[in-house]
């Protein structure tokens, strides 16, 4: 996200800066293709902030997401569980033909 940032608001600065130290040494016949480059890195600059305000909202809304999930107190309940491997998974014991086949 930091990086995102400091590109957003690095490479206009470059871009202008490059401008101003340019400007006076290009011939005058450049000038509509200047203003379209001009016009193309306005519109590159704005759609990375757009990128990254949308990366910002993804990653903040992504941690709230995870947090609810992980305060909630989920418990398997063993009678449910029909596989083995899972019964083992949470610690029980599972026995063939047992009702029900996995115990705690």
């Amino acid at each position: 996200m930091l990086t995102i940032i400091l590109l957003a608001i690095g490479l206009p600065v470059l871009a202008g800066t490059a401008y101003v130290a340019l400007r006076n040494k290009r011939p005058q016949f450049l000038a509509d293709a200047r203003g379209i480059a001009l016009q193309t890195v306005i519109i590159m600059v704005v759609l990375l902030a757009i990128a990254g305000a949308v990366a910002g909202v993804l990653i903040a809304r992504g941690g709230e997401a995870v947090d609810t999930l992980e305060d909630q107190n989920i418990e398997q309940d063993f009678s449910e569980v029909d596989n083995e491997t899972l019964c083992r998974n949470l610690g029980g014991t599972w026995t063939d033909g047992g009702t029900p086949p996995c115990a705690p």
